[in-house]
Parts: structure tokens; C-alpha cells; sequence
């Protein structure tokens, strides 16, 4: 018994007189690298709303791994807003760069989702912002899969590109019962995704969700998505009550003349010329001016881009009465016919036009008008009989005239030389047969016969 308690006096001593060992402090946590996280870039066929949805998904999922310092996503906004920087198309290493240059971050995250037949690709690319080197790009394909469970393939992907220590992901919380959780958003038809699954629209009561932490994002076309963490109690009621930001762009908006109501699908806004942020998507877009014809037409509003307008307004017409003395005359307005006299409910545009009004058997008379937007004109005509023709008369052709008979000289013609050689016929013969005679009355005469012709014309 003795040396039992020596032994145990001596065991004590060395005890109580042997210095422990150091302890080594441990060694200071590495800052976390400062990261933003641009939208992700969806492709041909996938849902728009989806966009924002898997970018907070993300943002969720890496704040979970406790390996990046993630700067706001709504001081990230007013900061790009401030540098008049717009995100629209920024999927290039270059241009997110550019953007973490703008933020002063170390790096920053972008992810793109494309769908080739049935088959979706989700990449995440983590560029270093000083160097502008790709360090990491993580992708996984989804066949044949819902757009809901990308939320899980972003989950994981998410861990995977935050290094080893962080690839299998946090351990879940054991689970003990179920609660109730109660949304209501403002305004209400929001999507609601809890732990990335799709659980319905607000308003909505989702029963028997196991107790426990879980993530909750609500969706609404056309504003900033809302996550959020919420804790499910055993046999509890959880409610969740949120209001939407509207995610909105710039509307500049000129007319001529100035002055006129803007109104956005159907509530005024104010008047032009109008600068005003308006939600994103396309509008029902109506300009009203008093004596002016009003305008509706679709205008779509990007993501933080400018929308410029210019309109000019038509001013209304204005109304004519048309009347003469005597009634029934045809009635042309600027060369075209319009009808009769009397003559009502013509619609002019405004300025000048000539007014013209003719009947048969009266003059037509002309006149120049001026209309202006929304008034009554009336013009009357007193037609004057137009002056009786003057008689015709029938022009007489002149007689015919008969051509002289040409006078043909004695000579020629045909009697006169007829005459002559009976004459000379018969001169001859009488000389011939007063020879004879004369050879006996020579005899007694012993003269000869001479005949003589006299010509007379």
C-alpha cells in the first residue's frame, strides 16, 4: 500500500513539473477572393426568365461553399449603372473583364446554358480579372431533362468549380418532420423553385416540406428574382410575404408637336418629351394631344438600354359642308369628285385644298380653302348661267366653176378649112371647063378667062 502511494506522489510530480508542449496557434484563414457574377447567356429555345433564375441560383450556391466574397448584385447594378455599362450581349472573357475591371473585383464568374435537340449544356467559366486568363471552366450536359433540374446541374457545378475541398457539396441537415410554407408576392404569378425544384405560382401553400433550412427563389417575368433562405419548423406554418423590384429600362420619348399625354399600357405617365424608366418587355405605348389624332403602337424596353422615340402627331381633321344655288351640282375637292350638293360630312385634313362645283348650263365656279383640326367649314357656290353659243352658221362651198372654152383660131378649126378646099375644088373645076370655051370665043374674042378668089375672115 506504501509503494503504491509512492509511486503514485512520484508519478504526480513529473506530471505537475513537465512543461506541455506548445500549442501552435492556428494558422490565419486566406482572404477570400472578391468575385462577381455576370447573367448567364442563354440560348435559342430556353425560357428568358430562366436567365436570371440560374444566375441567383449560382450566386446562392457559391455564398454555400464559403470560398468567394460575392459583391451585391444590386450595388453590382448601380455601379454599372453609374459607368452608363450595359450587360446586354457581355458573354466574351474581354468584356467580363471589362466588367470586373469596373467592380474591382479579383474575378468573376459567367456561365452560358444552350440546348441542342433534347439535350442542355451548362458551362461556368472563373476568369481572373487582372491576368485575364480562363482559370477554370466547369460543363455538364443534361439529355432529355426538364429546365428545372439545370438548378441541380448548377448546384453542382457550382462546388466542382470551387475546388476539391468543396466538390462533394455541404451535408445536408438531418430532417425531423415536415412544416407548411405560405408565399405571397406582390405582384402575385411568380414562379416559386425551392431547393431548385419548381413548386408552383404565387400565392401558394406548400405542404409536408421537411423541416430544416432550405433555399427559396421566386421568378416573375420582368423583375429581379428574390432568393432567399428559409428556415421550415416542425408542424409549423412559414410564411413568406415579398414585394417584386421591376427590372426596367429607359424610355426617351420626343413628338411634335410637344406637350402630349404618355400613356403605358393605359396609365399616364407623364408628357412628352418623356424620359422614364419602364419594365422590361413589350407595351402598349399611347400618345394623346387635344386636336391631334392619337397614337397607339408596341414599344419594347430592354434590360438597361435606352429606347428612343420620335413621333409626329397628325392633326384631326376637319368637317365640310358643301352647298350651291341650284342644288345638284357635282362637287370636286382637290380634282376628285365627291358627290352632289347639297353635300355634308367630308373629313379634310388640315390646310388648303380648292373646293369646285358644276351643273350643266351654269359656269363652274372654284374656291380656296382653309381647314383647320376639328372645326365645321361651309361653303356654298351661287352658280351663273353660262351665256347662250353664239348660232352657227352653215359655210356655202363656192359654185363649181366651169372651165372657159378655149377660143381656137379660124384657122384651126375645121369648118374654115373645109370651106377652103371646096372653094379651091371648085375653082379648079371651073377653070378646066372655061378653056375649052375660051379656044372657040377666042376666036371671037380671042381673050382667055381668069377666075378670081376673094377670102374674107
Amino acid at each position: 500500500m506504501k509503494k503504491v502511494l509512492v509511486w503514485c506522489l512520484i508519478f504526480s510530480f513529473f506530471i505537475t513539473t513537465t512543461p506541455l508542449p506548445a500549442q501552435t496557434p492556428p494558422a490565419p484563414e486566406a482572404p477570400k477572393p472578391t468575385v462577381a457574377i455576370l447573367p448567364f447567356d442563354v440560348g435559342p429555345g430556353i425560357d428568358p426568365g430562366a436567365r436570371m433564375a440560374l444566375t441567383e441560383e449560382l450566386q446562392n450556391n457559391l455564398f454555400e461553399t464559403g470560398a468567394w466574397k460575392l459583391i451585391n448584385q444590386a450595388e453590382m447594378d448601380k455601379i454599372l449603372r453609374q459607368h452608363n455599362f450595359n450587360l446586354s450581349g457581355c458573354t466574351s472573357s474581354e468584356c467580363a473583364v471589362k466588367v470586373g475591371e469596373i467592380l474591382q473585383v479579383q474575378k468573376i464568374f459567367t456561365g452560358a446554358v444552350t440546348l441542342l435537340g433534347s439535350t442542355y449544356s451548362v458551362t461556368i467559366r472563373l476568369t481572373d480579372v487582372e491576368t485575364g486568363t480562363v482559370e477554370r471552366i466547369v460543363s455538364e450536359k443534361c439529355p432529355n431533362c426538364k429546365i428545372d433540374e439545370l438548378f441541380k446541374l448548377v448546384n453542382r457545378l457550382a462546388y466542382d468549380i470551387s475546388g476539391p475541398s468543396h466538390a462533394e457539396g455541404p451535408t445536408p441537415p438531418p430532417t425531423l418532420g415536415a412544416g407548411v410554407v405560405e408565399i405571397i408576392t406582390d405582384p402575385p404569378g411568380a414562379s416559386i423553385y425551392l431547393d431548385a425544384q419548381l413548386a408552383g405560382q404565387s400565392p401558394s401553400t406548400l405542404k409536408d416540406i421537411p423541416s430544416g433550412p432550405h433555399n427559396l427563389i421566386l421568378v416573375l417575368e420582368g423583375h429581379q428574382n428574390i432568393a432567399k433562405k428559409i428556415i421550415v419548423g416542425r408542424n409549423r406554418t412559414t410564411k413568406v410575404n415579398e414585394m417584386f423590384v421591376e427590372i426596367t429600362g429607359t424610355l426617351d420619348l420626343k413628338t411634335d408637336p410637344e406637350g402630349a399625354a404618355v400613356l403605358i399600357d393605359g396609365k399616364q405617365v407623364g408628357k412628352t418629351p418623356y424620359v422614364g424608366e419602364v419594365g422590361i418587355g413589350t407595351h402598349k405605348l399611347g400618345i394623346q394631344l387635344p386636336d391631334y389624332q392619337p397614337i397607339e403602337q408596341s414599344v419594347t424596353i430592354s434590360y438597361q438600354q435606352k429606347t428612343t422615340l420620335s413621333l409626329r402627331l397628325t392633326p384631326n381633321p376637319g368637317r365640310l359642308l358643301v352647298t350651291s344655288t341650284p342644288s345638284g351640282a357635282t362637287v370636286s375637292i382637290d380634282g376628285v369628285i365627291k358627290g352632289k350638293t347639297p353635300l355634308s360630312g367630308i373629313e379634310l385634313a388640315v390646310g388648303q385644298h380648292k373646293v369646285a362645283a358644276s351643273l350643266e348650263g351654269y359656269q363652274t365656279e372654284e374656291k380656296e380653302i382653309t381647314v383647320t383640326a376639328n372645326a365645321a367649314l361651309n361653303v356654298d357656290f351661287s352658280l351663273q348661267r353660262a351665256a347662250p353659243p353664239p348660232p352657227q352658221t352653215v359655210a356655202q362651198s363656192p359654185p363649181p366653176q366651169t372651165a372657159a372654152k378655149a377660143t381656137k383660131p379660124f384657122y384651126k378649126k375645121w369648118w374654115v378649112w373645109a370651106i377652103a378646099g371646096a372653094v379651091i375644088a371648085g375653082g379648079a373645076a371651073a377653070a378646066a371647063s372655061g378653056g375649052k370655051g375660051g379656044g372657040g370665043g377666042g376666036g371671037g374674042g380671042g381673050g382667055t378667062g381668069n377666075i378670081g378668089v376673094s377670102w374674107t375672115p
